[in-house]
């Protein structure tokens, strides 16, 4: 045999060709003067392209923005302090929040693949995008049912008079009372030495020992039966509440009804 003969090193460029539809072909070429090979065709799938950047900015947008920026946030930042959970919030969204969001879109935009193939460029962290993929799936069995209630709300908002503002409906109980009809103090007031056996244990001072009588406030109103009733005022419902509960969810007592 002659001698051996050096390795022929081949050096390989992409070209990016547009096409009269305006979409972009990708092609990878040998670039090797001595040989004879000619460009060969990628197998990858053409790619979808963006028109234009108002579309990729209302795409990130409509992803970005639900739901729970407008209901669940109010909702959290009420509940965990109002104007002092911005401060941890605001430096969360800054240092995480952001910079994972851009992380996320550039490498979408750089692979234009999703989730599950992402995770190519090191795949040891493929089941990353597995377990991403399966945790979206079990969120969207409530979300879709959070979004129904939603829409429920805007179909009953339609009507001339709104279902949860009186205590008139067949679904209303006798302890509701309208809170339109009259101010709190109007039909609510405190009744003195009240004792602590007829009130819940974590009432005001009854959850204290040797407390065996307080002030208790109780309410007098006509219910929906045309009765005047006087109630404790932790036994007394709302038509806000009892639409959500008896009409929107259709609470029972138990399964057996």
């Amino acid at each position: 045999m002659g001698g051996n003969s050096e390795p022929q090193l081949m050096e390989i460029r992409t070209e990016v060709n547009g096409s009269e539809e305006g979409k972009l072909q990708y092609k990878h070429v040998l670039e090797n003067p001595e040989s004879g090979d000619v460009a060969q065709e990628s197998d990858e799938p053409e790619r979808e392209q963006w028109s234009g950047k108002i579309d990729f900015l209302l795409s990130v947008i409509g992803y970005a923005i639900g739901l729970g920026n407008v209901w669940r946030f109010p909702y959290l930042c009420y509940r965990n302090g109002g104007g002092a959970f911005l401060v941890p919030y605001v430096l969360t969204l800054v240092f995480a929040g952001i910079p994972m969001f851009m992380l996320e879109v550039s490498i979408g935009q750089f692979l234009s693949v999703g989730g599950l193939g992402v995770f190519k460029i090191s795949p040891i962290f493929k089941g990353v995008g597995i377990a991403a993929a399966v945790m979206a799936c079990w969120l969207n069995v409530y979300y879709i049912i959070v979004l129904a209630w939603g829409l429920y709300y805007f179909y009953e908002s339609l009507s001339t008079d709104l279902p949860w503002r009186t205590c008139v409906n067949d679904w209303n109980t006798p302890t509701c009372r309208n809170p339109y009809a009259g101010m709190y103090n109007e039909s609510c007031r405190p009744r003195e030495n009240v004792s602590c056996s007829l009130l819940p244990k974590d009432y005001k001072d009854c959850k204290l020992d040797g407390v065996s009588y307080i002030s208790a406030d109780y309410c007098e109103f006509e219910n929906k039966l045309n009765e005047t009733v006087t109630l404790f005022v932790k036994n007394v419902t709302d038509p806000i509440q009892e639409f959500w509960e008896r009409k929107a969810l259709q609470q029972t007592a138990g399964v057996d009804e």
